[in-house]
C-alpha cells in the first residue's frame, strides 16, 4: 500500500501494516480525523506501508531497485534489526522511539534497540524526557522532537450542549489504573465519563462496582469529539513514568481547548510555550489520589485562566497541528534525503 503522488517525493517504507480503518484516515473525509501519516506525506515523503505477511527487509530490497529509499521503524523486532544492519547505508533509517528505557528492557530487546539506534540516520521522539535520554546515550545521532500530530481541523472547540449534565472526561486504554480512577471519581462532586476501546478496561467494569463512573465504550470519532466538547475538564490518568502513554488524550484535549489535568511524566514533557508556560495542570505522582482530586477541583473551579494566545488550543496549534508536524517531518526528510542519495 502506498500513499502520496509527488514525483520528487522520497519513498519511505513504514514498518507497519495498518488495518483498513486507519488507512481510511489518510483520505480527505470530514467524518474522520486525519492519521499520523498525513503530515509525513505533506512533508514530501511517498509513504509505503509494509505489505502484510512480507518481511520489511525483503520489501525494502525490492523497492531499492527503483531508486532512493528511507525506512521508518516504530518498534524493534528481528525484521527491523536485519534491515537496519543490512540496508542502513542504502536505505537510511528513522527510528521513532516511544518505548521503555533500554535499561529496563530484557537483554535481547536492549541489544536490538542499541543495534538499530547506532545505525539510524535520525531518531524521532515525542517528548522532552525521551529526547534527553536518547541524546545522552547516543550523542552522535541527530534527534528530532516531534509534537504528536492531532488533526486540529477535526478536533476543534465548540459550545457545550446546554442540556448536557456536567461531567469530567477520562479517556484512554493503556496503563490506566481503573481502581485509581474509580476512587478519584468517588471523591469528586462531578461524574466521570470513562471513554475506552480496551477489553481489559471493559472486563474491569463488568466485574467491579464503579459508582460515579459512567462508561463510553468503543465510540465513533464524532462521539469522541462531542464528549471532549461537552466535558467540563479532561483527566488524563496514565502511568507515563517510562514512555509517553496518554499523549494522544493529552494532545486531543489541548486541541479541544479543555481544562486538563495530566501526569507530569513523558506524555506532557516539553509541551509548553517558549517561556515555559503550560496551559494545563499536572500531578507529580500518577497514583496519588489526593493530588488528582485537588488538581481536578482547581480545574473545575476555574483555576485555569489564559491570556490571548496562551490557551491549550494555541499550544496544540503551535506543536501538534498539521503545519507544525509538516515542518518537523521536513527536517527529518532533509536528514534522510541526503543519506538516501549518497548511500553513506
Amino acid at each position: 500500500m502506498s500513499s502520496g503522488s509527488q514525483t520528487d517525493a522520497l519513498p519511505l517504507l513504514v514498518y507497519m501494516s495498518p488495518p483498513a480503518r486507519l488507512l481510511e484516515r489518510l483520505e480527505e473525509r470530514d467524518d474522520l480525523p486525519r492519521w499520523f501519516a498525513h503530515p509525513i506525506m505533506k512533508a514530501g515523503f511517498r509513504v509505503r506501508f509494509r505489505e502484510p505477511g512480507v518481511s520489511g527487509g525483503r520489501q525494502a530490497h525490492r523497492l531499492l531497485r527503483d531508486g532512493p529509499l528511507a525506512q521508518l521503524f516504530f518498534s524493534i523486532g528481528p525484521g527491523e534489526v536485519w534491515a537496519g544492519l543490512r540496508l542502513h547505508r542504502r536505505a537510511p533509517v528513522c527510528t521513532l522511539y516511544q518505548s521503555w528505557p533500554l535499561d529496563v528492557m530484557p537483554l535481547h530487546k536492549r541489544l536490538a534497540y542499541r543495534l538499530v539506534f547506532r545505525r539510524s540516520a535520525v531518531i524521532v521522539v515525542y517528548d522532552a524526557i525521551s529526547e534527553h535520554y536518547v541524546r545522552i546515550r547516543f550523542p552522535d545521532k541527530p534527534v528530532v522532537r516531534l509534537g504528536l500530530f492531532v488533526d486540529t481541523d477535526y478536533f476543534t472547540p465548540g459550545q457545550r450542549d446546554p442540556d448536557c449534565e456536567p461531567f469530567v472526561l477520562c479517556p484512554g486504554n493503556h496503563r490506566r489504573d481503573e481502581r485509581l480512577i474509580v476512587e478519584i471519581a468517588r471523591r469528586l462532586d462531578v461524574p466521570v465519563v470513562r471513554m475506552f476501546y480496551s477489553e481489559r478496561v471493559r472486563r474491569y467494569y463488568r466485574e467491579n462496582v464503579h459508582g460515579n463512573v459512567a462508561l463510553e465504550d468503543n465510540v465513533p470519532f464524532e462521539r469522541v469529539r462531542t464528549l471532549y466538547r461537552d466535558a467540563l475538564a479532561v483527566m488524563n490518568v496514565a502511568d507515563d513514568r517510562f514512555w509517553p502513554v496518554g499523549i494522544t488524550t493529552f494532545c486531543e484535549a489541548l486541541a479541544m481547548n479543555k481544562a486538563i489535568v495530566t501526569t507530569a511524566g513523558h506524555c506532557s514533557a516539553g509541551y509548553e510555550f517558549p517561556d515555559g508556560m503550560r496551559p494545563y495542570l499536572t500531578v507529580k505522582r500518577h497514583d496519588d489520589v489526593g493530588e488528582w482530586v485537588g488538581q481536578m477541583k482547581v480545574a473545575l473551579n476555574g483555576g485555569l485562566a489564559f491570556e490571548d494566545g496562551r490557551s491549550p488550543r494555541d499550544l496544540a496549534l503551535a506543536m501538534c497541528s498539521e503545519a507544525a508536524a509538516v515542518a518537523t517531518w521536513g527536517r527529518v526528510k532533509e536528514l534522510l534525503g541526503s543519506r538516501a542519495r549518497t548511500g553513506t
